[in-house]
C-alpha cells in the first residue's frame, strides 16, 4: 500500500509539470519524450492519451511560418477519448486519429496514420497523340499501446505499409513495389526512487524495409534498416514547479542498400553513449524557463564492396524555452537566446528570429 502511494504521488507531481505540454516543450527539455509525461507522448505511446483528454494543440515547426499540426483530444466519456489532427508538413498527410480506452484499469490505445498522394494524366494535349501517365504513392502506419493502471510502464507496437504507382506515358509499369513494411516496438518502464526521484527505463527496435523492381529488367532494389535504442533516464522533482531530467544510453542503427547485379552498401552508426537533459522551473505563474542540451558520440562506418569508410563525430545541440500560461491558453516557445542579447529586430535590426518552434494549447 506504501508503494502504491509513493507511486501516485509521484505521478501527480509529474503530470502537474506536464498537464500543459506540447512538443516544444519536450524538445526544449532536451528532446526528452521518452522520460517525460507529456501530451506528445501519444505519439509514441497511444494509449497516454487518456492521460490528455479536452485540449487543442497546435504546431508551428522549425522554419514555418504557418501552423503545420492542429489536432484536438476529445473526451467520449469517463474511460474513452479520441483524438484527431491535421498536419501540412507534407503534401501527402491526410490524417492521424488517435482512441483510447480504459479496459479494467489499464489503458488501451490506437494511432493511426494516413497518407496519400497522386497524380493522373489523360490525354495530356502538350505530348502528340495524347499521351497518359499516373504516379502516386499511399502509406498506412498503426501504433497499439497498453498503459498499466498505475502508469508505471508502457509498451506500444507499430505496424506499417505502403504501396506506390509508377506508369510511364505509353501506360507501363517503370517501377513497382516489392515489398513496403515498418514494424516497430516501444517501451518504457518507471520505477520509484523516492517521492522525488523517478528512474526511467526505455527500449525501442525498429526494422524498415522499402523494395521495388524495375519492370523491363526485373532488378529488385531493397533499402533496409534496423535501429536498436536502449537508454536509462531520471526525472527529479523537488518541488511541484521544478523539474529536471536526464537520459543516457546507446543507439545502433544498420542501413542496407541492395542492388540487383550491382555492388551492395552498407552503413552501420553505433550512438554511444548519447546524452539528453533539462530543466523546467516556475519563474511566475504566468511563465515557465526552460533549458535542455543533447549530444549524440557517432561511430560509423560505410562498407563497400572493396572499400570502406569510418568516421567519428559528436552532434550537440542546446535549447533554450519559455512557457507562458494564460489561464486556459498555453505557449511554448522555443526561443532564440540571442534576443536576449541583441533584442527585438525592430531595435536591434538584427537578423534573429524570436524562436525556432512554437506551440499553443487551449485546455478545456
Amino acid at each position: 500500500m506504501k508503494n502504491f502511494i509513493i507511486i501516485s504521488f509521484v505521478f501527480v507531481m509529474l503530470l502537474s509539470m506536464s498537464a500543459f505540454a506540447s512538443e516544444t516543450r519536450v524538445m526544449t527539455m532536451g528532446d526528452n519524450n521518452n522520460i517525460l509525461l507529456d501530451d506528445a507522448n501519444i505519439w509514441m505511446y497511444p494509449s497516454r492519451i487518456l492521460d490528455h483528454t479536452n485540449i487543442g494543440v497546435a504546431e508551428i515547426g522549425q522554419f514555418d511560418s504557418d501552423f503545420n499540426q492542429i489536432g484536438i483530444n476529445w473526451k467520449l466519456d469517463d474511460n474513452s477519448a479520441l483524438g484527431t489532427y491535421f498536419s501540412t508538413e507534407s503534401s501527402w498527410d491526410r490524417i492521424n486519429l488517435f482512441y483510447g480506452k480504459d479496459l479494467n484499469g489499464n489503458r488501451f490505445g490506437v494511432h493511426l496514420d494516413l497518407k496519400h498522394w497522386s497524380e493522373k494524366s489523360e490525354n495530356d494535349t502538350t505530348f502528340t497523340g495524347g499521351l497518359n501517365s499516373e504516379a502516386g504513392e499511399s502509406e498506412y502506419d498503426i501504433t497499439v499501446g497498453l498503459t498499466e493502471a498505475n502508469g508505471q510502464w508502457d509498451v506500444s507496437l507499430h505496424f506499417g505499409t505502403g504501396s506506390f504507382t509508377d506508369i510511364d506515358t505509353d501506360g507501363n509499369d517503370i517501377t513497382e513495389p516489392d515489398g513496403i513494411n515498418r514494424i516497430g516496438v516501444y517501451g518504457r518502464y518507471f520505477k520509484t526512487r523516492n517521492p522525488n526521484y523517478t528512474t526511467i527505463y526505455h527500449a525501442a527496435i525498429m526494422t524498415d524495409k522499402f523494395a521495388w523492381k524495375n519492370s523491363t529488367t526485373n532488378n529488385v532494389t531493397y533499402e533496409k534498416e534496423l535501429s536498436l535504442d536502449v537508454g536509462c533516464g531520471i526525472n527529479f522533482t523537488p518541488s511541484s514547479h521544478v523539474l529536471a531530467v536526464f537520459d543516457f544510453g546507446l543507439i545502433y542503427t544498420k542501413i542496407t542498400d541492395e542492388f540487383t547485379g550491382i555492388s551492395d552498401t552498407e552503413t552501420k552508426t553505433f550512438t554511444f553513449p548519447y546524452f539528453k537533459m533539462g530543466f523546467d522551473g516556475e519563474v511566475f505563474k504566468w511563465l515557465d524557463v526552460r533549458v535542455g542540451a543533447t549530444s549524440y558520440w557517432h561511430n560509423e562506418k560505410e562498407e563497400f564492396e572493396s572499400q570502406s569508410f569510418t568516421q567519428k563525430y559528436a552532434e550537440n545541440m542546446t535549447y533554450f524555452g519559455l512557457g507562458f500560461n494564460f489561464g486556459h491558453a498555453h505557449i511554448d516557445l522555443e526561443a532564440n537566446p540571442r534576443l536576449f542579447v541583441e533584442g527585438p529586430d525592430f531595435i536591434s535590426s538584427a537578423s534573429e528570429d524570436l524562436g525556432a518552434s512554437m506551440s499553443f494549447t487551449y485546455d478545456f
